[in-house]
């Protein structure tokens, strides 16, 4: 796929060269260890992990990450497996690792899913005031973002705010599998709960620093949950707690291993409902091991079904756990970029008018890193309106399982006249699924 979207980039975070360059420098390290590295599953639950560490480094392998959620150690195996491994009886089952992507982009930017390109500069976007400098965003309130808050057309199209009354997501504890999140962002900030650093080399090193230095994760966190302050924008799920996992630095692309131990991490939290903005066409093992042992704590999985330009819906999405979004325009019309198939549960938007210009309403306007806002195209944006309105049925209805929570959504979803392949059960619509709870 070729096709480009509108973006709008802000002023960026302030950093050094030499932190820009150590994050890529990770990256790459990540990326380029792929091939090496596996999961190794184990058969006895409560293992030490200096016990797994042994059994995993007599086996020819390196030991990276713990994964409780699917009991595995991560690691390198430089020279292969060696059959000892492959026999130990302590040994379930040893699984590749792979690449993923995020299921969003920018025009003149970045084209993620798999095709980075360098990014150009973009006008800068402040919703009506002067772009803050980085001085200016150490006290990110010193300066009014607008004097009338915004809530976006695409907020109203899944009747967010008819619920408001009724429910914010408040004390719903989000956990958004991305870039991370701006923490200084004034949209943001108040609802930022808690937040880890998946780009690591080893367990607990710096798995503090998770704020977003690409804007996707930012971006995807406002139109969940962008506080309601009669500035900037207004998310669908004002009063929500966001935990940000960080799992992509600055290139769009991360290993399956990184965004496992962010599964588990969310799971680790107590949180209930994981956003995944993101994906790749080649199923994983160990993924899918990781979304179903999820699905099974309890958590509402919500993922993007990709920008194959009506291809198939791709992994996590395609996972039978997970809630697979499409995306809609602003006409109710499937987005020309979207994937489709039998997998798809529900459309959400994700991009606006395909003929308004640069920065008019061709994307869908949201938060982004340096304090302002940009617009972007993607199943990335329709995913969390659907992890939105998750977290308003359950502010309304605290008690209501996953499964419960799923089935809901579908059958209050608002048919716009598409294929079941391409709007699944119809389009999302928290108002209805709300009323039917019942009460008032």
């Amino acid at each position: 796929m070729t096709k480009t979207t509108t973006a709008i980039i802000l002023i960026c975070c302030c950093i050094s060269r030499a932190q820009a360059a150590d994050i890529r420098a990770t990256e790459a390290r990540i990326i380029a260890r792929v091939p090496e590295q596996k999961f190794v599953i184990f058969k006895t639950s409560g293992m030490t992990w200096e016990q797994k560490k042994k059994i995993v480094t007599d086996g020819g392998g390196r030991p990276i990450r713990d994964i409780a959620l699917i009991n595995a150690v991560v690691a390198r195996f430089p020279a292969g497996v060696a059959p000892s491994l492959q026999a130990h009886p302590q040994v379930f089952d040893i699984l590749d690792d792979g690449i993923a992507y995020m299921h969003g982009y920018e025009d003149n930017a970045a084209i993620w899913d798999g095709r980075a390109s360098a990014k150009a500069t973009a006008p800068a976007l402040m919703l009506g005031t002067k772009p803050q400098t980085p001085k200016q965003r150490v006290s990110p309130r010193s300066q009014p973002i607008t004097t009338v808050q915004q809530t976006p057309w695409n907020v109203e199209r899944v009747n967010a705010p008819s619920v408001w009354r009724r429910s914010r997501g408040k004390g719903v504890k989000v956990c958004i599998v991305d870039s991370g999140v701006d923490t200084d962002h004034p949209d943001l900030m108040a609802n930022v709960a808690s937040g880890k650093n998946f780009l690591t080399d080893s367990q607990g090193h710096n798995d503090t620093e998770f704020d977003d230095e690409l804007g996707h994760g930012s971006h995807v966190s406002g139109i969940i949950a962008a506080i309601d302050d009669d500035l900037g924008i207004v998310g669908v799920a004002p009063g929500a707690s966001i935990y940000a996992a960080r799992v992509f630095g600055k290139t769009g692309s991360t290993s399956w291993s990184t965004i496992v131990a962010a599964l588990d991490w969310c799971v680790e939290r107590r949180t209930q409902v994981i956003n995944m903005s993101l994906g790749s066409s080649k199923e994983n093992k160990a993924l899918g091991l990781a979304i179903a042992n999820a699905y099974k704590a309890g958590l509402v999985v919500v993922a993007s079904a990709g920008n194959s330009s009506g291809g198939p819906v791709g992994f996590p999405a395609a996972y039978p756990q997970a809630l697979a979004i499409s995306s809609s325009d602003r006409f109710n019309k499937l987005s020309d970029f979207s994937s489709v198939g039998p997998e798809v549960d529900l459309i959400a938007p994700g991009s606006g008018d395909a003929k308004a210009t640069t920065g008019s309403g061709r994307g869908i306007l949201s938060t982004m890193f340096g304090g302002g806002y940009v617009e972007m195209r993607g199943t990335s944006m329709s995913a969390p309106h659907v992890t939105g309105t998750v977290a308003l049925l359950l502010g309304a209805a605290p008690n209501l399982s996953n499964e419960a929570v799923g089935s809901i959504l579908r059958q209050s979803a608002t048919n716009v006249g598409l294929s079941a392949s391409e709007q699944g059960s119809g389009l999302i619509n928290i108002l209805a699924a709300v009323d039917s709870l019942g009460g008032s």
